[in-house]
């Protein structure tokens, strides 16, 4: 019987806006029942748990930052995940 690969995915919603928009961030692929670890840029803005699962969504608002490109990122103890997010 062939291995079962499980891939982990995030997204950013939206994934472009202004400085201090709500924003949230989904997961899944995860471990069941673990903490994950929200960042943005290298800042750590929060934590979140995944459910049973291995899914989990949070919300966050942008810090004050000048206007360029950052980036989201999800870590737990066997993954990371980074997106871009233009900021205006």
């Amino acid at each position: 019987m062939p291995a079962l690969t499980i891939t982990s995915s995030i997204s950013v919603s939206p994934d472009k806006g202004p400085i201090g928009a709500e924003v949230t961030v989904s997961g899944a692929g995860f471990d069941a029942s673990k903490l994950v670890t929200i960042s943005f840029g290298a800042t750590t803005i929060k934590t979140a748990n995944t459910d049973a699962k291995g899914t989990f969504s949070d919300k966050f608002n942008v810090p004050r930052v000048a206007s360029g490109n950052y980036t989201i990122s999800i870590r737990d103890a066997a993954t990371f995940l980074a997106l871009p997010l233009p900021l205006r």
